[in-house]
């Protein structure tokens, strides 16, 4: 745990609030959550929580603790109905580059922005925007989070610090995302599904709910036929089909694919745009684009 936060709460202990300190800051601070877990199916399972996928935490602007924030932790304990084996270690692989919602869309962070955690037992992990996937493991320990006691319970925090701190221009206020998976190393449990960590910076309440809904949509089942990634199937993806944008183009099955799917969406909200109705002439001419395309083309996986 980061050492200045030991110090306050130290202090708080004896009852003592630092000179300069607000108590909604250090309230802040002392406030807990965590990611609960547990093994199920072979699998490391993780508890929906309020919003399936993402879990949340906030970097204060200002303040002693501006940019840190050792909340979400990791617990799975049996006086709740979790627990995992005693001494097993878990950590984390970061699957992603930084993500960052800018209150409008999703967008590139700047460039020296970063997200740097404070890990146990293992060096740092610093996640940015070109960052990419960073692999946890166990021999040697990376991204470790901590181990199970003797009896299987775990509870154990990481720290997270937003970069860069040291008095140059802070990052751009918005929501920051780490996309991670958990995984343990009891050799017969797979790694959990992907999820989110979404960290506020500076939005305010109803902006940071709609951007943990936007994080909830990229975790979305995809569809097929919605060869755009954009969470509904309609003539973007028959244009991307048309261009190239597909696995094996041009092949029938995937032009039947958008055809079956067409006008179905994966029932989260669409993050890349938003949809704008489609008049009838131009449904039909797609249609029979449809039909001459598929005489064409034979409905023969990859088929050319």
């Amino acid at each position: 745990m980061n050492s200045r936060r030991l110090v306050i709460l130290g202090l708080l202990s004896w009852g003592i609030l630092p000179h300069g300190f607000h108590p909604s800051e250090v309230a802040a601070q002392t406030a807990h959550s965590d990611i609960v877990f547990s093994y199920s199916a072979g699998h490391v399972v993780i508890d929906p929580g309020a919003t399936p996928g993402v879990a949340t935490g906030e970097f204060p602007v200002d303040g002693f603790f501006s940019q840190f924030e050792s909340n979400p932790g990791f617990a799975s304990e049996n006086d709740v109905g979790f627990g995992i084996n005693p001494g097993d270690i878990i950590a984390y692989s970061v699957l992603d580059d930084l993500h960052f919602w800018n209150g409008s869309n999703f967008a590139s962070p700047t460039a020296n922005t970063q997200i740097r955690i404070e890990n146990n037992g293992s060096a740092d992990t610093i996640v940015h925007g070109a960052s990419g996937t960073l692999q946890g493991g166990f021999a040697p320990l990376d991204n470790g989070i901590g181990q199970a006691d003797g009896i299987g319970d775990f509870h154990s925090h990481v720290d997270f610090f937003l970069e860069p701190n040291d008095g140059s221009p802070p990052p751009a206020f918005g929501v920051y995302g780490l996309k991670l998976s958990l995984s343990t190393s009891f050799i017969d449990v797979a790694d959990s599904e992907p999820f989110f960590i979404a960290f506020n910076f500076g939005l305010d309440s109803q902006g940071f709910t709609d951007a943990v809904q936007q994080y909830a949509s990229l975790l979305a089942p995809s569809l097929d036929g919605d060869f755009d990634s954009d969470g509904d199937v309609d003539g973007q993806d028959f244009l991307s089909w048309q261009t190239g944008g597909v696995t094996n183009p041009p092949s029938g099955i995937d032009l039947l694919a958008w055809q079956d799917n067409y006008g179905t969406n994966s029932g989260m909200p669409s993050i890349a745009s938003i949809a704008v109705p489609e008049s009838t002439t131009g449904l039909l001419v797609l249609i029979g684009s449809t039909v001459v395309l598929l005489n064409r083309y034979p409905l023969q996986k990859g088929g050319t």
